[in-house]
């Protein structure tokens, strides 16, 4: 198939189109899910960083479990890389860092803490936990400051520090996800929709399009071959064959007057020429012509007046102007040698 007649058509066009919208459509969708989900995952890592603290002031997890990496990543579900639990005195008690142990802190990592007692603490009983991001040299990450109140009072906090690898991953898989799902449901449904399109419209006005190519090369019998349906394609087919019949009609009563007149010509007592004013020769001749001027029919098509008129005609005007003045069906009188 020719390349360029391909793109010209009309399937073409209307199936780029269908892709096109189709991926502008899943492109905007696209766009407000993977936002809304990474939101969810922000949530559920804002979550997760407050799981540790509440288990601690509940009992359920001791202190030094800052220094299994592998339980806090259980309950974190991110890339574990930090924990220290720090007294309100900010002592630092417990540290997954050796170095850190037994620090005096009064911030860190741009969190500031609270206060040296229950009194002065920022924390209220119901106070979330303080979560900021951190961003340095080597990468992206998260800070937690969690209040620790066993037994309802305050003693210290709970400081983690995370990765946000596995959330990235996260994310990132929905938007592959996302994309591929939205790539098979075009390829799927644009096929589809072509399909359809072409069973029910581009056919059908391909048939059309050879209907009018054979009535324009002169078949004047050809018609459109009306399936069912009322729709606007069936409505053009009906309105085409309706004129065809009529046009087919009037070139049939044209081809019988032309035979009428024919008869009368041929058999008129006159001698009757048909001169063809914008071609300048004789067209048609019947016998009592062919008899008078002793020329057959092919000779007279050759011919033009000027080889039968006197070289005068009444008046005294030139042959030439005689007839350029009888023209637009005017009767004109010629003298002939």
């Amino acid at each position: 198939m020719n390349i360029s007649l391909f793109t010209r058509s009309l399937r073409f066009k209307i199936t780029f189109l269908v892709i096109v919208v189709e991926l502008l459509t899943f492109s905007a969708i696209g766009t407000f899910y993977i936002r809304r989900f990474n939101q969810e995952i922000d949530k559920a890592i804002i979550a997760r960083l407050s799981i540790p603290g509440l288990l601690m002031t509940r009992g359920e997890l001791s202190f030094d479990a800052v220094n299994d990496k592998k339980t806090m990543e259980g309950l974190l579900r991110e890339p574990y890389l930090e924990g220290m639990v720090i007294g309100l005195d900010g002592l630092v008690y417990f540290s997954s860092d050796p170095a850190r142990r037994d620090a005096h802190l009064d911030a860190i990592d741009g969190l500031r803490l609270p206060g040296t007692s229950p009194e002065s603490s920022a924390f209220s009983a119901d106070e979330p936990d303080l979560i900021s991001p951190i961003q340095d040299r080597t990468g992206k990450y998260l800070a937690c400051l969690s209040p620790l109140r066993p037994n309802g009072k305050l003693t210290g906090y709970l400081y983690l520090k995370v990765g946000t690898e596995t959330s990235k991953v996260d994310k990132r898989n929905i938007a592959i996800l996302f994309a591929i799902g939205s790539l098979a449901t075009i390829s799927l449904t644009a096929p589809t929709i072509t399909l359809l399109l072409h069973l029910l419209v581009i056919r059908r006005l391909n048939e059309l399009v050879e209907v009018f190519r054979r009535f324009a090369r002169g078949d004047y019998t050809t018609r459109a071959q009306i399936s069912r349906g009322d729709d606007e394609i069936t409505t053009l087919m009906s309105g085409f064959n309706g004129l065809a019949q009529r046009l087919e009609d009037a070139m049939a009563h044209l081809g019988e007057s032309e035979s009428r007149f024919r008869v009368l010509v041929e058999y008129a007592p006159e001698a009757i020429l048909v001169y063809d004013v914008d071609a300048k020769h004789f067209v048609e001749a019947n016998q009592n012509a062919e008899r008078l001027f002793a020329c057959s029919l092919a000779q007279f098509r050759l011919s033009s007046p000027t080889a039968f008129d006197a070289p005068m005609q009444p008046g005294e005007i030139p042959q030439e102007q005689s007839l350029a003045e009888g023209g637009q069906h005017q009767p004109i009188t010629h003298l002939q040698r």
